[in-house]
């Protein structure tokens, strides 16, 4: 079977580059950290940039809904994201 090389590629937060750009598809985690995400507006369907990443697994700088807000590596990976 041949691979669509025009199917959007889905990765985490953390493995996108600098000023990427996508869609959240998907967020997982226990419902604490569910919880704590939708309240600062993560949801399915919102668009997102990456900003910036700080070395050694620091905290990841994205943008959503126009606010710039900075996530801790380890919750960071939880957030599926469909490159656009």
């Amino acid at each position: 079977m041949e691979k669509n090389i025009n199917s959007p590629k889905i990765v985490s937060l953390t493995e996108m580059k600098e000023n990427d750009k996508g869609e959240i598809v998907e967020v997982l985690g226990g419902y604490n950290a569910k919880n704590r995400l939708q309240s600062l507006g993560v949801r399915i369907g919102k668009k997102i940039t990456k900003i910036s990443e700080q070395l050694f697994h620091g905290p990841v700088v994205f943008e959503i809904d126009g606010n710039q807000l900075a996530l801790g590596y380890k919750i960071a990976e939880k957030i599926k994201i469909r490159l656009i």
